[in-house]
């Protein structure tokens, strides 16, 4: 019985093991710390807007995640697109919280605030990227457009995302 009880009990503790191994998880090759992110929907509308580019000859994945000003996950909150020939023309790829892949060569976007904020978000957020090619070092550029808009008034700005140096 102890024979059969010990058995048991090491499948069960190497099934909990595999269980974290099968965990997906996004292993990064390459990140950058965003320091700033803002959204609010109201009377005032204000977004975080990301474009990021691939600088590569290959494509390469990328995930975004943002945290809110206690530290709570609100990716969910951005939609990742591709961008056409006039602002009516954006394909949304994905929502915020899962990964996506950039062409070589390419740029997509993301808009924080695709939908429906509860209220008001500061944060920061972080932009990863890996790539079939273990070797890669540097694979992204990028910059950051904040907008507020109202009835009355337009205002904005943009930042380079690692101060405009590939990460």
């Amino acid at each position: 019985m102890k024979r059969l009880m010990s058995v048991v009990l090491s499948v069960v503790v190497v099934l909990m093991m595999c269980g974290g191994a099968m965990a997906e998880e996004f292993n990064a090759q390459g990140s950058c710390l965003i320091p700033h992110i803002n959204a609010y929907r109201a009377d005032v509308c204000e977004v975080t807007r990301f474009f990021v580019s691939n600088i590569t000859n290959a494509p390469v994945q990328c995930k975004i995640d943002l945290y809110d000003q206690n530290g709570n996950d609100v990716s969910q909150y951005g939609g990742i697109y591709i961008v056409g020939n006039t602002d009516s023309n954006w394909q949304l790829v994905t929502t915020g919280d899962n990964s996506f892949e950039i062409p070589a060569h390419s740029t997509r976007v993301m808009e924080f605030t695709m939908g429906g904020v509860p209220n008001r978000i500061v944060g920061y957020g972080a932009v990863k990227w890996k790539s079939a090619d273990p070797y890669k070092q540097k694979a992204l550029v990028g910059s950051l457009r904040y907008t507020s808009t109202s009835s009355s008034y337009s205002l904005g700005g943009e930042v380079s995302i690692n101060n405009g140096q590939p990460f």
